[in-house]
């Protein structure tokens, strides 16, 4: 086994006593990654929006601060 397995197997233990399936860290990754709700929703099978939302707009101060500057108009000026 490479050490490589053996983190990944560790992590997905941790995530498993924590009840974070796969299905909640691939939608957490589309959604800091620009996913978008509806289309999350969709994916997701969710009856609405707002159920998406609701299961997973749990970011830290700091995930939306990185989100933010990702994504600023103003950060992309060229001046």
């Amino acid at each position: 086994m490479t050490e490589f397995e053996l983190q990944l197997g560790n992590f997905m233990l941790y995530c498993s006593s924590k009840n974070l399936s796969t299905k909640t860290l691939k939608s957490y990754d589309q959604t800091l990654n620009g996913g978008e709700w509806p289309s999350l929703s969709r994916i997701f099978g969710h009856s609405s929006v707002e159920v998406t939302q609701k299961g997973y707009l749990d970011f830290t101060d700091s995930e939306i601060g990185k989100k933010y500057q990702k994504h600023s108009p103003l950060n992309h000026l060229k001046v």
